[in-house]
């Protein structure tokens, strides 16, 4: 990232540096699949803070996971699902989900369709976290 921030520097008075000036915040070097990071950058534009992608969350009964997008300070996740459904995995995924809320997180499944109004995605996510805080 440090490059990148060195590049953009190095780019004074250029056309196009004001949209690089806004792009840096919203890139993370964790992201492991474009749609993931749509939906990061989509959540962070809308004003959802407290997000951390790709982290490892280990059970009380010793599974260890990674979840796409999480918020701890409300034991929220964030999974994004993609339109190719494979049963075994999907099956995992259940397991993985029952087995995080049994330790209290609370799950949020997006879709691609989710992606298509993010106005709309943003304030049901707030909800969920004003609700997990009271």
């Amino acid at each position: 990232m440090s490059n990148l921030r060195n590049a953009v520097d190095g780019w004074p008075g250029r056309r196009g540096r004001r949209s690089l000036e806004a792009a840096l915040p919203l890139l993370s070097d964790q992201a492991e699949s474009p749609q993931e990071s749509r939906l990061r950058v989509i959540l962070t534009v809308g004003g959802i803070a407290g997000m951390v992608p790709n982290l490892p969350v280990r059970t009380s009964g010793g599974f260890r996971y990674r979840v796409d997008i999480a918020i701890p300070a409300q034991k929220v996740f964030i999974e994004y699902q993609s339109d190719q459904f494979h049963s075994g995995t999907r099956r995992q995924d259940l397991t993985r989900s029952s087995r995080l809320q049994a330790d209290d997180w609370f799950g949020v499944e997006v879709s691609a369709d989710d992606l298509n109004d993010p106005a709309e995605l943003c304030t049901r996510i707030r909800r969920i976290l004003a609700r997990r805080m009271s």
